[in-house]
């Protein structure tokens, strides 16, 4: 089962084996999936189902693992998959009928943003983004918290909200300060902004934690 759904997703090649150009992206998805395992192992001692739903699905390499891992875990589960690009949600929900999973996983053309008004999901345990670019990850976060989502589980991309912020004329020194440096205002602006995520989870009861991991 593993084998054929990295090879449907251009993963691995007709041997089975990891293709060079996608090692990378595999180490980062099994890390992901990791990260993943201590709230996904707890449905699989109450034998309940759990409804995941991946925000910036783009091309699935992540939702299909985790419905990878539900399966031989004997995970009773139901995964929703957003994505505002046709060609991807198109391709995906092929590989899930291919796959005989359809039943147990959709994708949806949205964004995430209008996810929540558009489409009812029910009760979220786990709701997860891989590098959702820019404000789309607190867009994720939103619709999490939007949800009274159990668990959220992110890994955030590229921060560009608070970096242009921080390029506009200033008195302050040490924003001046920052400005002399380019890397060190990007850094700035990446450590602030999930900081700043953190904290407003924290506002509506989340517990979080912040960790560095390969993903």
């Amino acid at each position: 089962q593993e084998s054929n759904y990295l090879k449907l997703l251009g993963i691995t090649d007709a041997k089975g084996e990891i293709k060079r150009n996608m090692a990378d992206k595999y180490r980062q998805i099994e890390e992901f999936v990791k990260l993943a395992l201590p709230i996904l192992d707890t449905y699989k001692k109450s034998q309940k189902q759990i409804q995941i739903v991946d925000c910036g699905s783009g091309s699935s390499y992540l939702t299909f693992a985790l419905a990878d891992y539900c399966l031989k875990a004997k995970i009773s589960f139901t995964l929703i998959g957003i994505e505002s690009r046709a060609d991807l949600i198109k391709k995906s929900n092929e590989i899930a009928k291919n796959l005989n999973i359809s039943n147990q996983m959709k994708f949806i053309q949205s964004t995430i943003a209008s996810a929540a008004e558009e489409f009812k999901f029910g009760d979220i345990d786990l709701l997860v983004a891989l590098h959702a670019c820019d404000t789309a990850t607190d867009e994720a976060l939103a619709l999490g918290i939007q949800a009274g989502v159990k668990n959220l589980l992110v890994a955030p991309c590229c921060h560009h909200n608070l970096q242009l912020q921080l390029k506009k004329k200033s008195d302050d020194q040490l924003i001046s300060y920052l400005q002399e440096y380019g890397i060190m205002r990007e850094r700035f602006a990446d450590l602030m902004t999930d900081l700043l995520r953190s904290k407003i989870l924290n506002i509506y009861g989340y517990q979080c934690e912040i960790i560095e991991s390969s993903t």
